[in-house]
């Protein structure tokens, strides 16, 4: 269920409050953002913010021309999720022999997902995203031209579980301004592995 609000209405509405939230700290936007937020399906006119967290408070997505973030979009109910997570234990047998055993455990998160729709073409809109009261810094996206002579764009792949040196291969995406990426894959070693999920660049903000 998706709801779009003006921010002066809502202030008028008393929900200040949600409009009101503050930028969170790196360590409370790690917390609350386990996965995200970020991007998929860009068009002219569209863009879908995407982004997974513990909990299944309301999520909004606030954005706007010229830096000014003065729409938004709204979600009451994010998907469920039953994701699994692997630990390592370390036991000491009988005849003194180290032995180490993978343990499994599952745990609920949510995914939000929330289109924007009807943006203006060949436009860099800003925009914020907020669960549970933790607001994130401001980031931005661009749509596409309705008439694109050319595009430029990243592709890489198998990065798999190498957080520190995906991030610094991803470091220097910035630099030459790609309309878009495209990720060929494995992005992790093992996708059905949550936790490896938790170490992916997208957490250190490298795609900004």
């Amino acid at each position: 269920m998706f709801k779009s609000l003006n921010l002066r209405r809502c202030q008028m509405l008393g929900l200040g409050w949600l409009c009101l939230a503050g930028i969170a700290s790196g360590q409370e936007l790690a917390s609350v953002f386990l996965k995200g937020p970020y991007l998929q399906g860009p068009g002219t006119d569209t863009m879908t913010i995407k982004w997974e967290a513990p909990t299944n408070r309301p999520g909004i997505v606030r954005y706007g021309l010229n830096g000014k973030p003065n729409r938004q979009m709204r979600s009451e109910t994010p998907r469920q999720l039953a994701v699994e997570s692997y630990n390592s234990v370390t036991n000491l047998t009988d005849n003194g022999e180290t032995k180490i055993a993978r343990v499994a455990s599952t745990n609920l998160v949510y995914l939000y997902e929330i289109p924007l729709t009807n943006l203006e073409p060949e436009s860099v809109y800003t925009y914020t995203v907020e669960t549970g009261g933790v607001r994130t810094p401001p980031k931005k996206f661009k749509t596409f031209s309705l008439h694109q002579p050319k595009v430029t764009f990243i592709t890489y792949g198998d990065t798999r579980t190498n957080p520190k040196t995906h991030a610094a291969v991803a470091a220097n995406f910035k630099r030459y301004s790609p309309d878009f990426i495209l990720h060929a894959g494995d992005l992790v070693a093992d996708g059905r592995r949550y936790e490896l999920w938790l170490t992916f660049p997208h957490r250190n903000r490298v795609f900004e």
